[in-house]
């Protein structure tokens, strides 16, 4: 179990890492398409999809 909870420790840092050097609008479609395969609906005003 602690394992797994550090091997998701660092894909998730991995993940914010690789958002660094992206632009606004690449970030934008990051999160759009993370809402779509996660079943949820964009919303353009918020952060992440809620």
């Amino acid at each position: 179990m602690l394992l797994r909870l550090a091997c998701l420790g660092v894909t998730n840092a991995f993940a914010m890492l690789r958002l660094l050097p992206m632009s606004d609008r690449e970030k934008e479609v990051v999160r759009a398409e993370y809402c779509i395969r996660a079943g949820h609906r964009p919303d353009p005003g918020a952060a992440l999809c809620s």
